[in-house]
């Protein structure tokens, strides 16, 4: 592996394990969260570009990790339920007959947690930004 390349997708073809699961879950939550960028638009580009900060410095002691590093560890959390088994092994079939393999249902688990961090952000609004347009109105009896 060269020194330039932060992700070492050869990784994906070995069984789970205590040494690899962070590396593989970095992977997953990655390419997930570049696939995302083309629907969920300028909200997933931050948080991608986020994560690719996180995974290339994760080993500076001085780094601190985004929103975005989130996704890692709830992939981390789902894959060590999985040791011993591979990324593409294929765990139930859907209603349609179509395969479902551990990295789709990773990924399930970090899109929940995705589409709670964008509800959220969504939803709050800091006082500070409001202009007195959006500001309810009361009307104070005299």
């Amino acid at each position: 592996m060269s020194n330039n390349r932060i992700l070492n997708f050869n990784i994906l073809k070995e069984e789970i394990n205590p040494n690899n699961v962070v590396a593989i879950s970095e992977i997953v939550a990655f390419s997930q969260t570049r696939f995302l960028v083309g629907y969920m638009g300028n909200r997933m580009q931050n948080i991608y570009a986020n994560l690719y900060s996180d995974i290339k410095n994760k080993h500076n002691i001085n780094h601190i990790f985004s929103d975005g590093y989130d996704l890692v560890h709830e992939g981390v959390l789902y894959l060590c339920e999985h040791y011993g088994e591979h990324i593409h092994d294929v765990v139930g079939y859907n209603k349609k007959g179509r395969k479902i393999t551990l990295r789709a249902l990773c990924i399930k688990r970090m899109m929940k947690l995705i589409n709670r961090k964008t509800r959220d952000s969504y939803r709050n609004r800091c006082v500070d930004s409001l202009i007195p347009e959006d500001e309810p109105l009361t009307e104070l009896k005299e």
